[in-house]
């Protein structure tokens, strides 16, 4: 699946969890994602996973699970 395709699937979970980022310059854990964006973890894990797969955000293991918005697909006009 391409970039454009993943993006193409964009709803209010996938902007919420792009908001949680945002607002966090950029930074966040995946637990925090939940708290603030819900509604489920699964949820939230598929939406940054599908981000993470179209290289719009990156998976920083050494810190304890933080995500790292790259681009905000929001941005381009491609979402």
């Amino acid at each position: 699946m391409s970039s454009y395709q993943m993006l193409s699937k964009m709803n209010d979970a996938t902007a919420d969890a792009l908001g949680v980022l945002r607002e966090a310059d950029g930074h966040e854990k995946t637990g925090y994602s939940v708290d603030v964006a819900g509604p489920t973890r699964p949820s939230v894990s598929s939406r940054l996973d599908r981000l993470y797969v179209a290289s719009r955000i990156e998976y920083v293991p050494e810190s304890a699970a933080l995500w790292r918005l790259v681009n905000d697909p929001r941005e381009d006009g491609d979402g």
